[in-house]
């Protein structure tokens, strides 16, 4: 069974506070998600991390560490990975670069300078094959 698509969204509903019932999450299609009696802030926290886990499988939200701090330790991971990868890209200009041995005209050290130049800047690669 999987759960109820995004976006959701809350709903005060004060003539039902005497029921213990005082707000309603729906989803934009209207289908009831959940109700009962919580604050204003938990009901739009709940409906706030919902909304921005939008797309990502109830797996993998509950396999990998998916606060601040797991996303801020996974970038510093990619960070060294991205460091380890320009540096062996680098090695491969400094031993080949004099041959020419690097593909057709170069054409492969033309594209391993541009990424070193856009990733080096903390750019992003768009290099054309």
């Amino acid at each position: 069974m999987s759960h109820t698509k995004e976006p959701w969204a809350c709903y005060h509903d004060g003539k039902r506070e005497m029921n213990n019932i005082s707000y309603f999450i729906k989803s934009k299609a209207g289908d009831m998600v959940s109700y009962g009696h919580m604050t204003d802030a938990n009901a739009r926290r709940i409906v706030a991390a919902v909304n921005a886990c939008e797309g990502l499988p109830t797996e993998l939200i509950e396999k990998h560490d998916v606060t601040r701090s797991g996303i801020a330790k996974g970038a510093g991971e990619l960070e060294q990975q991205r460091d380890e990868l320009l540096a062996a890209l680098e090695g491969v200009i400094v031993r080949c670069a004099p041959s020419g041995y690097i593909g057709q005209d170069g054409q492969y050290l033309k594209k391993i300078r541009a990424v070193l130049a856009k990733v080096g800047a903390g750019g992003t690669a768009e290099v054309a094959a």
